[in-house]
């Protein structure tokens, strides 16, 4: 029981987690209110959570702004073009499911599947710019290709991802709790699973790597 509570403990450990979730969840919300540096926050916080899923993350608001500052002129580029075509598809979505404007079903099914696509872009475009070295194009083209290679994690982080604001909506007094961990807590546990696609990613590069150099020598 002892070593339970002790500082290097699962309990401290998991307190610890908890409150670098709630620092790096104000720290996001506050990097975000200019609106147009968002995806330079969400892109910080990905970094620190992959190394926070490590017990890597050192101090949590120096990993931040160090990843902030080297990624924010491709975050702002990604960022942009994304946010006003989610925000037209958002709309667009809204007012059909409002019933403020009627559109035939095929024009309906074409909105929903571009705003399925939207929202996985930017599930994944943001954690693969904060792990990888690319360029905006290599990035966007890098993010939905992983989105492809695992589908059901794919969908999965789609759904984590849009599950607080849906609750938000829906549930009395839900939207309290996101000032605290909105952003971070599913942050984390879509990073449990885009970290193994990461990997299985990256192994599935090095083979074609060593497959073309093999091919290479003969």
């Amino acid at each position: 029981m002892n070593e339970f509570f002790a500082l290097e403990g699962p309990f401290m450990r998991f307190f610890d987690k908890v409150f670098n979730l709630l620092w790096l969840n104000i720290l996001v919300i506050i990097c975000c209110l200019p609106v147009f540096t968002a995806g330079a926050a969400f892109t910080a916080m990905h970094y620190v959570l992959l190394r926070m899923l490590h017990n890597e993350e050192g101090y949590i608001s120096t990993n931040f702004f160090k990843s902030f500052k080297e990624n924010f002129k491709q975050a702002t580029l990604i960022w942009i073009p994304f946010m006003l075509v989610f925000l037209a598809l958002g709309l667009d979505a809204f007012l059909l499911y409002k019933g403020i404007v009627t559109m035939p079903s095929v024009y309906r099914i074409g909105i929903y599947v571009l705003l399925f696509f939207a929202l996985l872009g930017l599930t994944f475009v943001f954690p693969v710019l904060s792990h990888y070295e690319n360029t905006v194009k290599g990035t966007i083209k890098n993010g939905f290709a992983m989105a492809v290679f695992s589908p059901i994690k794919s969908i999965l982080m789609v759904a984590i991802g849009v599950a607080p604001w849906v609750c938000a909506v829906m549930v009395d007094h839900a939207w309290l709790l996101i000032p605290f961990y909105g952003f971070t807590l599913p942050g984390f546990l879509c990073a449990t699973l885009y970290d193994g696609i990461f990997k299985s990613f990256e192994k599935e590069e090095q083979k074609a790597k060593e497959r073309a150099l093999q091919e290479d020598n003969k």
